[in-house]
């Protein structure tokens, strides 16, 4: 793990966001990226968040709250350095 502080690359004043789980917030990077192949077009919501954050996030069975809009959480990869991607499915 990077002995960085990751509060300030995910600082809510510049690209960062709260989601909620439950009643917890998450602060991260959301993005909702479009993606379209042989005529089937979809998106592949993504959420960036310190990997201490996603630990009570269970693939299948939690949902985050961001922007209004309610996701399934699909999938959390930890990348080693203290930084999860958490994989989203529209709920």
């Amino acid at each position: 793990m990077y002995a960085e502080d990751l509060d300030t690359f995910l600082n809510g004043a510049d690209f960062a966001e709260t989601a909620m789980a439950g009643a917890t917030p998450i602060v991260g990077i959301f993005d909702n990226g479009h993606a379209a192949s042989f005529d089937i077009a979809g998106s592949t919501p993504t959420f960036t968040c310190k990997s201490s954050d996603a630990t009570s996030l269970n693939p299948g069975t939690s949902t985050l709250t961001i922007r209004s809009s309610s996701y399934l959480v699909v999938g959390v990869e930890d990348d080693g350095t203290g930084i999860a991607l958490v994989r989203l499915q529209e709920a």
